[in-house]
């Protein structure tokens, strides 16, 4: 009996090693196939939903800045009108308003060269003041696009 345990511990001695050795083969053949660890994998995802993330923080922000923006042009745009209805009135009133408003418009738009179009109407609809003098008298009609 003594022959037999030695016989036994041998085969389990030969037997551990085995699947050590099938393991080391089997993750080798896992890495030569390109498997991606769990850390790279979780890694990637953390970057790709952080970059979606400030993407769409991004869309939004720049977003409400052109609403923003456009709001606050079109309150720019209604205060300067009102200004000048309100400092063209009295020119409107008199026998000859095109020799004041005239110039109120070409100083309306030296000052600001982004503005496309000043023109100031009567009540009907004729142009009093522009900064062309061949469009005064004419019936006022509006360009396209505006």
């Amino acid at each position: 009996m003594a022959g037999k345990p030695a016989v036994m511990k041998s085969a389990q001695a030969t037997a551990r090693p085995a699947p050590a050795t099938a393991v080391t083969v089997e993750s080798q053949a896992a890495r030569a196939r390109g498997v991606l660890s769990i850390r790279w994998i979780a890694t990637s995802i953390a970057v790709v939903l952080t970059v979606a993330a400030v993407l769409g923080v991004g869309a939004v922000a720049e977003r409400n800045s052109r609403r923003a923006l456009d709001h606050e042009i079109r309150a720019r745009l209604q205060l300067q009108a009102r200004n000048l209805a309100a400092s063209s009135s009295g020119a409107l009133l008199g026998q000859f308003p095109e020799l004041t408003l005239m110039p109120l418009v070409k100083t309306v738009r030296a000052q600001q060269p982004e503005l496309r179009l000043v023109t100031i109407v009567d009540h009907r609809n004729l142009i009093q003041g522009d900064a062309d003098a061949r469009a005064i008298g004419n019936t006022f009609t509006p360009p396209a696009g505006l």
